[in-house]
């Protein structure tokens, strides 16, 4: 059975009905706050219709954390880069005793709605007051699609996170940091590359100026090699043959991708798919890599994978989508499974 969250629409109309029943005076648009208050929950909505009808608190008061309305500021804040604001909101979120896993999910719904409005995809998709719904208008307007993007690849990570964080809110807090920047004094940061910022520009037509926040990417500065890539290029069959004998699931990993550079300390590898980036990447494998260079060059070397723009060519045309752990599904009555995948994969 698949349980899924009240619209609007049929949280408004169970709590008319509760309403007549209990003869309380209580206008539609009232109700309208209560159910977009509410998160989509029938048994929140209820709680909040009773505290309004009992007096114990009004609808113009009705905490709107958790709510779109809230959800609307927070990517005021993050548009306008005030870091400090957002960050506030996120742990003014917690303090109110919700729950923030939830929390950043209603933000990625909004962020997915944000982006089918501004896509012109949103109707019969997007279910909202009307409101929010010039909330969204608005703001789809006057954002990139690319930063929209954006802010939900950086959001997506932080709420795989949240749950594993000692601190629960500080993945939220790292991501508003990663998008809004520092606005600190440069000496605090030393020589780290400035972090990306969201860059307005207006484009002018015969209606209405609209603006297009876009993000600017500097490359940060290579480091120089400590070692001849030469050197790599020469002993690599060596390095793969060393790693066969330990493991062979990571040599194949190693042979679909190839060393084509190296920064300081760092070997870069290119490969084709994000599973090739994380099985390589991830602790136990990059010990084995490295442990293995070490030995091989007799220095201290670390890896870096990088997913080449060049993908192979697909041998089917059932081929389709983006290899990676995360669109992994295993096989039913699988026991040793995730042995597959080095005892692991990031699913909750």
């Amino acid at each position: 059975f698949k349980f899924r969250r009240a619209t609007i629409a049929q949280l408004v109309e169970r709590l008319e009905a509760i309403s007549k029943k209990e003869k309380a005076k209580i206008s539609k648009e009232e109700l309208k706050r209560i159910a977009e208050a509410s998160l989509g929950g029938f048994r929140d909505s209820e709680t909040l219709l009773q505290q309004v009808i009992e007096g114990n608190i009004s609808t113009d008061s009705i905490s709107m954390l958790g709510s779109r309305k809230d959800i609307s500021n927070f990517i005021e804040f993050l548009t306008s880069c005030n870091a400090a604001a957002a960050i506030k909101q996120i742990n003014d979120v917690l303090s109110e005793g919700l729950d923030l896993n939830v929390w950043s999910s209603e933000l990625l719904k909004y962020l997915r709605d944000l982006l089918l409005v501004k896509a012109n995809a949103h109707n019969d998709l997007v279910d909202t007051t009307e409101e929010l719904m010039n909330n969204l208008q608005a703001q789809a307007q006057a954002l990139d699609s690319n930063y929209i993007v954006r802010l939900l690849e950086v959001f997506i990570k932080a709420q795989n996170l949240i749950k594993s964080s000692f601190i629960p809110q500080l993945p939220l807090e790292m991501a508003v940091i990663e998008i809004c920047g520092d606005d600190n004094n440069s000496e605090a940061t030393g020589d780290l590359p400035e972090i990306p910022r969201p860059k307005a520009t207006v484009q002018k037509n015969d209606s209405q100026p609209k603006v297009h926040i876009h993000i600017d990417e500097p490359s940060p500065p290579k480091k120089a090699a400590n070692i001849d890539f030469t050197k790599i290029e020469q002993s690599w069959n060596q390095v793969l043959t060393k790693v066969h004998s330990l493991n062979n699931s990571i040599v194949a990993l190693l042979k679909s991708g190839k060393a084509v550079g190296v920064e300081g300390d760092v070997i870069i590898l290119e490969v084709f798919y994000a599973f090739h980036k994380e099985r390589l990447e991830n602790p136990k494998n990059r010990n084995m890599i490295e442990t293995v260079l070490n030995e091989v060059f007799g220095q201290d070397l670390s890896i870096k994978c990088i997913v080449s723009e060049n993908r192979p060519t697909k041998s089917d045309p059932r081929e389709v989508g983006e290899l990676t752990d995360y669109n992994v599904t295993l096989p039913a009555h699988s026991e040793n499974a995730l042995d597959i995948f080095d005892g692991g994969l990031p699913l909750k």
